[in-house]
């Protein structure tokens, strides 16, 4: 949903919400105030495995849509064994600090 900020907009946001949590609450801000009437989609043809600039590459092919980025995300999450709570911007919606 960052993508519904407009241009030097975001450059803004980063730096007015530099921590990772109050950077995850506006995104959840945006959320509460943009019902997006499409569907979410993310692709992963190729990833790496190991270091990050290092690792080896490995075959994902994976195409996603959702009807909501979150859920998509914790779906993704899950995927690839990694705890959706470890991500500040899922840990806030789970935790149901803000809307």
């Amino acid at each position: 949903m960052y993508g519904a900020v407009p241009g030097l907009i975001k450059a803004k946001y980063h730096a007015l919400f530099p921590g990772k949590m109050a950077f995850a609450d506006m995104l959840l801000d945006i959320y509460s105030f943009i019902n997006p009437h499409y569907s979410s989609w993310m692709q992963c043809w190729v990833a790496r495995e190991g270091p990050a600039g290092n690792g080896d590459p490995i075959e994902i092919g994976l195409a996603l849509a959702s009807e909501h980025g979150i859920a998509m995300d914790i779906a993704v999450c899950k995927l690839i064994g990694i705890e959706p709570a470890g991500i500040p911007l899922l840990k806030r919606q789970a935790k149901g600090d803000v809307a």
